[in-house]
């Protein structure tokens, strides 16, 4: 009989209602359920067994409440931050300028999309970042499926998309944009890792959408789910309020408290620059989601903070132009109460009816709000593909069940307005299933075919003009065509032509002569057409105006004659098309206040000042933009000018460096008028003015009513005139007398140094060292305003740069460095080289600031605004940085002493030195060059040194050793200076400041490094070495990169200062090649390396390309510039050995010697991935024939690939990666993960080793990156701070080994409540804890065969050790009539594959389980009833008996069942463990299962099979040796053999009561079977394991493991060589069983067909059958003479004692029971012929009292079963093994007479158990 056997027919059906008729066991009800796919019926499974569906998420504990009243709709009103309040109270409001109030412009309510309505598409790409290339694929499904829109969740938690500009205004603090973006990235990879895209991304998401008709939502949740944009509100320094509610799914929220100014403002100015962003891109909706803020901890005060913070935000979204949408769990929160009315403009994302707290659909849409299902039982969370909540199939039962509907929302109201899917992504380090998203996109279209209609490719839009030139002041019509969507309209240039826009038309106005481009932009795309504006003929005016300013001076005037809009800056020109002047409207309203400028004063005249800035003066002295602040001053004259208002005087006070007021007559400040500008000073000499403190003017109040105000401002000097509304101005701008106005005093500088120069207008200052003017002076450059005959003009708006004002100033000699020699200059000589000085940058320093320059005092060369342009503009110097912003300037006292200079303008000057053709580098500290006395001089006390090189692409350095005459610099390191410090350790150092390198026209800069002469303090350099030569030893460290990947490239780390100052510390991307400074130790050299490379804009170039061997696309190239006649050598070639390069050589265009390198570790811009990887260097070629472009090609090991075959952790050491890694000297600090695992916990521990521990069955390849920091081997170097990075990938084996931790267990519930799994531990050791192991680690092409571990070798009992172990009882099932909630206990396992194994352990108290096996459509695929029961053994007969229920009969890890033929998908498997009578074979109604282990197959699919083939492990088939030795019973001419008899082996029947899906061998046993003839055959493996014992896995005569096969774990051993000549014959040699399971076969070519085993011949079976007699055969004499009969041993043998008794009341048929009581010597008993080694260790008293013995002996217990009554003679031998076996003991066994009703019910059913 087969006790575990699979229901696959009818005929179990019929056996169940036959044991169910004749014992009454089998209540109906413990049987329901469906049919498998097999055309039978099977067992009904048990009520309790259905799957559960998933409990609804928790609900809030919240009382319902009615939904707060709505208040009453006001008349007249205007919307701000959600007060409807009438327009008479708007002034009030805006008095409270705590919040950003913003004013609702417009209503857009959303759109009627037609009898289809909307249907659109969510993704979550907020939570995790989608590529460009993904976000398409998701437009792509959208239009393939019928869908018009897909919403972008980019601001969700994290913050996925980042605009070019990111710059912020907050409550006046102003934030740069890359500020802002870093600390988004920063809270982004605070939330889960990094990841944006970028603004040309997302153009082009949108374009692509558009171009497919599907239009784009973007969606920026707020006030909740905020995480990123709170972390990066903390990183700029404010201090948001916020709290964090949980939000679905049990994680955190972050949501902002919309009470906090701060937080609302700032959180609004934010989603303002994306609302104007998305605007412009012509989206029509825009979702502000306001969900999930934590509502049920808020007050109603707050809840009211909340509905005005969306109202406000709505109404920012609507006055862009665009439809506000938000979800609904916030609009009217059932519970909360506020008198604000939520904005019914706004439209409902409704995806939650829980009627406890949210306001159901239709109370909504009678209030007004359009409804759009965002129905949550469509809701799919990307990685979770099961039934769990929102997971795939969970969704798709209900996509395709009751919510198919897609107008039926969540609380079953019906909208026409439209719908929603959403794609969520709760668990961003889960990958995306493409084939599920796509299928979960279509679903909802193909339930809804009637709406879901595929859009029809739109018509491209066309921008059409009725004409193309219009005269000043005429109109052009504009219309955009084949587009209904909105449009955003612009002109380039308003002042030109100014556009109105009417959705898809507008009209330009021309303003000015002129041109301009008009553009649409509409759905992504622009579309522009240029337009010419021409002089009008002639202008109808009523009046004439005339102006006349000065060039840069302004003069404004007011018009009531209409509104003009706003207008800036527009050009006004004369007739030959020069710009005159330009002038600016701005519309006002209302009464207004303005200043009028005056051009004469008069005593006792009352005026307004207006300084040069724009501000006014105030009665106090001080200055305001506010005209309504500013003071009437009366102006008194007795001899010059001054200023009264009230009883106090204008006065400037020295010590603040500033006006002020004094009711001191005596005490006041004069002043001076000229040009139309009240000065402070004044100088005869010259006749000069300076200080200017403002000009005068009159208070002039404009009248209620729209007004404009045009301001008019000179540009040249000439006549020109406009006409706005009906008034003519014509402006005249006249010249200022310049040989008036004051020169501008620049002073030379470099650091803290002055320099000498010549020329009309260089003088001398008395700063002189430390402000001692009798100690020196400064020399300085006066800059004359007068400069018209050049073509780049002081005295013009443009300006020109500082080094053309030195020119035009007369500065004629080179600049020189100069040294104070007591009071006078020194020129350059021999021994103090001149040195080439270049300016830098200028600075503007204040004596308010503390910051004047002085000889020898603090270097404040980066202190102060900083300008590189000057002008003389509107009778006042300026100085600019960028000629966008001016400063206006006076240099006040500069020109005097130290203690008389207000404000120095000083030009800081660099030292230029050449270092080789390719590149040049300033520094702006002064050093002494190497070649002078100088030099040797300061090396001889405290010092350090400052090289600099150039790096080539190909590795060489140049130059190549140090010091370098005249470029070597030395500076001092004295104790005394400012720049000198020391550090923790009291060692000295020196600070050098500002390096730039210029690049020449033929080479760029790509990075900048440092590297000091060595790392440590106390390793300095003699002066010796200073002077001969010195090598730079320290780790080299990276201060600037051109851009980012350059700088990853480099693997180099950022440059530490050491004093770890951040004003030198870090690395500096992009931008011109600038370190800000260095930190040198005492004695020690710094060497500055410019890696550089040749431009691609040189004509001649040499091109050097690095391949992966098979690829068309270089990993890295770089260009050589070289002479028109250069090439690479012919010769150029690899060398085998040594391996390398020969004629690599060739000379650059600056006639340097490069050479090709090979080494890629010696290259620091190629890739770490390439660098630090093993990698082989295969070969070279050239392009063409013209030997100007040379190849390179290699092999690399970058990605390390691993096989699991086992579920046991996985270690990864670094020598696994790379063994560079492992290599003397190397000393790794750390190891970081690239991203966190789809399937496994990663760990690691102090020595880098990773550790990789499963945590799900793996299904797919899982990669991570790992990266390696600490000293790494470069080239031959040892290099500290390095990096390398790899990737690592796993897969799983063909088929793979979990133990049971990886299942779920579910204890019984109601009557089956105590039905509890536990943890089982093998029985020789139940204290022992559970084996921790790992498996060995295998790499992809190793050769290890899937299936087999070390770690397995000693598992003897249950795998690892350890097992779950459950108990059902007869009184569960009685009980379950009475317990509706009753269930039985149950195991699942989810896997992807084709097949799995439940492996088990079985013997006499095993029972009956049910499998159900469903995928992924949660559809039932299999259903099996298993009956594991194991209560047989052989008797002496060698027949399969009955053995008593105490017995030994315990098999190990037993496949109790085995499912194969699957289709590869996924699969949830559930074992239901119940209890029936019918199965219950001891007598005590119960009986146990074990759960030990699963084995799953092909979890890769048929695709891994490819990757498989480097094991020899492709393609793999199983046979089940079970299935093959069942055909014919194993008779001649089949598959396989079952041969029995030791040495009188025979061909027999194989019998077994044991398990089905395995082949049992004993003692003797043999089994043969021949292999199909295949040349593509790879490898043969045989399944094998010792469930009792070990055991020998015999195969052909030749023992597989050398040690004994000891592992009761199945598992796969290489059999390829024994089975070279086809027959394989397996034989068991030893006492205990060998259990067979499969053959597994591999190809290295996929098979057409499904492999069999080939028929066994009558001479294969002789063949088998003398292989096995061979094994057992006694030896043979090798002469014989006469044969001799062996003497019989003496049997002497008398153990003591030997007690025997048989069992009584046994009948013909049923089991008796021999139990042997022996001595501790008897190792085995012989009963009728059969040995039996297993016993019991016992002990026992013997004897009373003190003369009691404790006494221990072996006892044996033997069951057979008796086929014959009466009473029987059965012989027992003792065996020792030492001393031979006695003589045999007769045992007497009385057989009763068999029951003729048991024989009757064991014919009937015997054969089916």
């Amino acid at each position: 009989m087969n006790l575990t056997r699979t229901s696959k027919n009818a005929k179990s059906l019929l056996v169940w209602l036959l044991l169910t008729m004749v014992f009454g066991l089998l209540p109906m009800a413990a049987f329901a359920g469906e049919a498998v796919e097999e055309p039978v019926q099977e067992p009904a499974e048990s009520a309790p067994v259905e799957p559960e569906e998933p409990a609804e998420p928790s609900v809030e504990p919240e009382e319902p409440a009615e939904p707060s009243v709505e208040p009453k709709e006001p008349t007249d009103v205007i919307v701000i931050d959600g007060d409807e309040l009438p327009e008479d109270e708007l002034d009030t409001l805006a008095a409270d300028d705590t919040f950003n109030y913003i004013v609702k412009s417009k209503d857009v309510p959303l759109k009627d999309a037609g009898d289809m309505g909307y249907r659109i598409v969510h993704i979550d790409c907020g939570r995790k970042y989608f590529s460009l290339t993904d976000l398409k694929k998701i437009v792509d499904y959208a239009y393939e499926y019928g869908y018009t829109h897909v919403e972008l969740a980019f601001g969700n938690d994290a913050l996925r998309f980042l605009l070019d500009d990111m710059s912020l205004t907050v409550g006046g603090n102003s934030y740069d944009s890359n500020t802002v973006k870093s600390a988004i990235q920063s809270g982004n990879a605070a939330f889960y890792a990094s990841g944006e895209l970028s603004q040309g991304e997302m153009d082009a998401i949108i374009s692509y959408a558009n171009d497919k008709g599907i239009g784009i939502i973007p969606m920026f949740d707020a006030p909740g789910h905020m995480q990123a944009v709170v972390s990066a509100m903390q990183t700029l320094g404010l201090t948001p309020k916020y709290s964090t509610p949980t939000k679905s799914g049990g994680s955190l929220n972050y949501a902002i408290d919309t009470t906090d100014a701060l937080s609302v403002n700032f959180v609004q100015a934010f989603v303002q620059k994306y609302i104007t962003y998305f605007a412009g891109k012509g989206c029509t909706m825009f979702n502000i989601a306001a969900d999930e803020c934590g509502f049920s901890g808020m007050s109603n005060e707050q809840y009211t903070a909340y509905a005005k913070f969306v109202n406000s935000t709505a109404a920012m979204v609507q006055n862009a132009g665009m439809t506000a949408l938000a979800f609904n769990d916030g609009i009217y929160h059932i519970g909360l109460q506020t008198g604000t009315s939520f904005d019914k403009s706004i439209a409902i994302c409704y995806w939650d009816a829980t009627t406890t707290k949210y306001s159901s659909e239709a109370t909504l849409a009678t209030e007004g709000f359009k409804i759009i299902n965002t129905h949550n039982k469509w809701y799919y969370v990307v990685g979770n593909e099961g039934n769990e909540w929102y997971g795939y199939s969970w969704a798709q039962g209900y996509l395709n069940g009751e919510c198919k509907d897609c107008r039926q929302t969540d609380g079953g109201y019906t909208t026409n307005v439209g719908c929603m899917i959403a794609i969520w992504c709760d668990n961003p380090g889960d990958n995306a299933n493409w084939s599920n998203v796509e299928n979960h996109i279509k679903t909802l279209s193909k339930n809804n075919s009637s709406y879901f209609k595929k859009a029809e490719q739109p018509a491209t839009p066309t921008l059409t003009a009725e004409k193309n030139s219009v005269k000043v002041g005429g109109t052009v019509v504009l219309s955009l065509e084949n587009y209904t969507g909105d449009v955003g309209w612009s002109s380039s240039d308003p002042n030109v032509l100014r556009v109105e826009a009417n959705g898809t038309s507008a009209t330009a106005t021309a303003v000015a002569v002129g041109s301009a481009t008009i553009t649409a932009a509409a759905g992504g795309s622009n579309y522009t057409v240029d337009i010419t504006v021409e002089a009008a003929e002639e202008i109808d005016y009523e009046h004439e105006e005339s102006i006349t300013i000065g060039v840069g001076a302004t003069s404004t005037v007011y018009t009531q004659d209409g509104s003009y809009g706003d207008i800036n800056n527009a050009e006004l020109k004369n007739e030959d098309g020069t710009v005159v002047a330009r002038y600016s409207a701005v519309n006002k309203s209302g009464t207004d206040y303005v200043f009028s400028q005056v051009n004469i004063v008069s005593a006792n005249g009352k005026y307004y000042i207006k300084s040069a800035d724009g501000k006014y003066l105030t009665s106090t002295g001080s200055f305001t933009d506010d005209f309504s602040q500013a003071a009437e001053w009366t102006c008194k004259k007795p001899y010059n000018y001054y200023l009264q208002t009230g009883s106090n005087y204008l006065k400037w006070d020295d010590n603040s460096n500033s006006w002020t007021v004094t009711d001191s007559y005596r005490n006041r400040t004069q002043l001076y008028f000229n040009n139309e500008t009240f000065y402070r000073s004044y100088s005869s000499w010259g006749s000069t003015y300076s200080n200017p403190l403002g000009v005068p003017g009159t208070k002039r109040e404009v009248a209620a009513g729209d007004i404009t105000q045009i301001t008019f401002t000179g540009v040249e000097v000439g006549t020109t005139y406009v006409v706005i509304g009906n008034t003519k101005y014509t402006i005249e701008v006249i010249p200022e007398d310049l040989s008036k106005a004051a020169a501008l005093p620049i002073q030379l500088w470099i650091t803290n140094n002055t320099i000498e120069a010549s020329g009309e207008n260089a003088k001398n200052s008395g700063l002189g060292w430390s402000g001692d003017s009798s100690f020196g002076y400064v020399r300085y450059i006066n800059i004359p305003a007068a400069t018209r005959d050049t073509a780049s003009k002081v005295n013009s708006e443009q300006g020109m740069s500082v080094t053309d004002a030195f020119t035009v100033a007369g500065m004629t000699e080179p600049l020189v460095r100069y040294e104070w020699g007591g009071t006078r200059l020194i020129t350059a000589k021999d021994d103090k080289p001149a040195q080439n000085l270049v300016f830098w940058i200028g600075r503007i320093h204040n004596r308010s600031d503390s910051n004047i320059q002085n000889v020898w005092g603090a270097d404040y060369s980066n202190s102060g605004a900083a300008f590189n342009y000057v002008r003389y503009w509107g009778g006042a110097w300026q100085v600019s940085a960028d000629r966008e912003t001016w400063t206006t300037v006076t240099g006040e006292g500069s020109t005097g002493t130290y203690d008389s200079c207000e404000q120095q303008l000083a030009a800081y000057f660099m030292t230029r030195t050449k270092i080789t053709e390719e590149i040049i580098t300033d520094v702006a500290d002064w050093g002494k060059p190497k070649g002078g006395t100088e030099y040797t001089s300061q090396v001889n006390s405290d010092f350090v040194l400052l090289d600099y090189a150039v790096k080539y692409e190909d590795g060489i350095r140049v130059p190549t050793g140090f010091p370098v005459k005249d470029k070597t610099l030395a500076y001092h390191c004295e104790t005394n200076n400012a720049a000198v410090g020391t550090d923790s350790s009291n060692n000295k150092y020196r600070m050098l400041n500002n390096f730039r390198g210029v690049e020449t026209e033929d080479f760029e800069v790509y990075m900048v490094t440092v590297t000091m002469t060595a790392n440590s303090a106390s390793t300095e350099l003699s002066a010796s070495e200073a002077k001969g030569g010195y090598e730079y030893n320290g780790t080299e460290q990276i201060v600037w990169a051109i851009d980012q990947e350059a700088h990853d490239k480099s693997g180099l780390a950022d440059y530490t200062s050491i004093s770890g100052s951040s004003t030198y510390s870090g690395c500096t991307i992009g931008g011109d090649p600038y370190v800000r400074g260095v930190e040198i130790y005492n004695k020690h050299g710094a060497l500055i390396t410019y890696y550089v490379r040749a431009k691609k804009t040189v004509e001649n170039l040499l091109t050097v390309n690095y391949y992966v061997e098979g690829e068309s696309t270089p990993f890295y190239s770089y260009n050589i510039a070289v002479d028109e006649t250069t090439t690479f050598n012919t010769g150029f070639a690899r060398t085998e050995n040594p391996l390398g390069l020969i004629n690599n050589t060739v000379k650059n265009i600056k006639d340097v010697e490069q050479a090709v390198n090979w080494k890629l570790e010696e290259m620091p811009q190629i890739n770490a991935q390439y660098r630090y990887v093993d990698y082989k260097f295969t070969k070279t070629d050239f392009t063409g024939d013209d030997y100007k472009i040379v190849n390179l090609y290699y092999t690399f090991t970058a990605t390390k690939t691993f096989v699991v075959d086992f579920g046991l952790p996985l270690v990864i050491t670094p020598g696994d990666i790379n063994k560079n890694l492992t290599e003397a000297g190397v000393t790794l600090t750390d190891v970081e993960f690239g991203k966190l695992s789809s399937y496994a916990s990663i760990t690691k521990d102090n020595n880098c080793n990773v550790t990789y521990t499963l945590t799900s069955m793996i299904s797919s390849s899982d990669n991570f990156s790992l990266q390696y920091s600490g000293t790494l081997k470069v080239g031959e170097n040892l290099q500290s701070g390095r990096t390398a990075e790899y990737t690592v990938t796993i897969i799983p084996a063909s088929n793979v080994y979990y133990e049971d931790g990886f299942a779920k267990f579910t204890n019984g519930a109601g009557a089956a409540s105590t039905a509890t799994w536990d943890v089982v531990k093998d029985k020789d050791d139940e204290n022992a804890q559970q084996v921790q192991a790992v498996q060995e680690l295998s790499e992809l092409g190793s050769g290890k065969i899937y299936g087999y571990d070390s770690a397995y070798d000693n598992s003897t009992k249950f795998s690892m050790g350890s097992a779950h172990k459950v108990t059902v009882t007869s009184s569960m099932l009685t009980g379950w009539k009475n317990d509706s909630l009753s269930a039985w206990p149950t195991a699942t396992f989810s896997f992807k594959g084709t097949g799995f194994d439940v492996i088990s352990l079985t013997n006499n108290t095993s029972g009956a389980i049910l499998v159900d096996v469903y995928n992924s459509a949660n559809e039932k695929v299999k259903g099996y009833f298993v009956d594991n029961y194991f209560g047989y053994g052989k008797n002496v007969a060698g027949e399969w008996v009955e053995m008593p229920k105490d017995g030994d009969n315990i098999l190990y890890q037993i496949p109790v069942i085995k499912v194969s033929d699957l289709t590869y998908d996924n699969y949830n498997v559930t074992i239901t463990v119940f209890y029936n009578d019918a199965f219950e074979h001891n007598g005590d109604s119960s009986y146990d299962f074990w759960l030990d282990a699963i084995r799953v197959y092909e979890p890769l699919g048929p695709s891994g099979n490819e990757s498989y083939k480097g094991d020899g492990e492709g393609y793999p088939q199983y046979i089940r040796l079970r299935d093959e030795i069942a055909k014919d019973n194993g008779s001649v001419g089949t598959d396989t053999l079952f041969i029995e008899g030791k040495e009188n082996a025979k061909v027999a029947e194989y019998t077994n009561l044991g398990p089905n899906n395995e082949v049992y061998l004993a003692n003797g046993q043999a089994i043969s079977f021949k292999l199909p003839k295949n040349t593509n055959i790879d490898k043969v493996q045989i399944g094998a394991k010792a469930p009792v014992g070990a055991t020998n896995l015999n195969v052909n005569g030749k023992n597989v493991v050398a040690d004994g096969l000891k592992s009761a774990t199945e598992m796969y051993y290489d059999i390829t060589s024994q089975a070279s000549d086809g027959q394989v014959t397996i034989t068991n040699t030893t006492g205990n069983i060998l259990s067979l399971t499969n053959i597994k076969i591999t190809f290295s070519v996929k098979p057409d067909e499904s492999v069999s085993l080939a028929p066994l011949s009558e001479g294969d079976a002789e063949a088998a059958v003398a292989a096995v007699r061979a094994l057992f055969a006694a030896p043979v004499d090798p002469e014989p003479t006469e044969p001799e009969q062996p003497e019989e041993p003496e049997k002497t043998f008398e153990p003591e004692p030997f007690e025997t008794s048989w069992s009584s009341n046994v009948r013909k048929g049923g089991r008796a029971v021999l139990t042997v009581k022996a001595s501790t010597d008897v190792d085995a008993i012989i009963v009728d012929g059969v040995t039996y080694t297993k016993y019991f260790t016992r002990t026992e008293r013997v004897g009373r009292g003190w003369n009691a013995q404790r006494v221990t002996y072996r006892e044996f217990v033997y069951m057979m079963t008796v086929n014959e009554s009466g009473t029987l003679t059965v012989p027992v031998v003792a065996v020792s093994n030492e001393q031979g076996e006695s003589s045999p003991y007769e045992t007497t066994l009385t057989v009763k007479p068999s029951s003729p009703i048991r024989d009757w019910i064991g014919g009937l059913f015997g054969r089916w158990f």
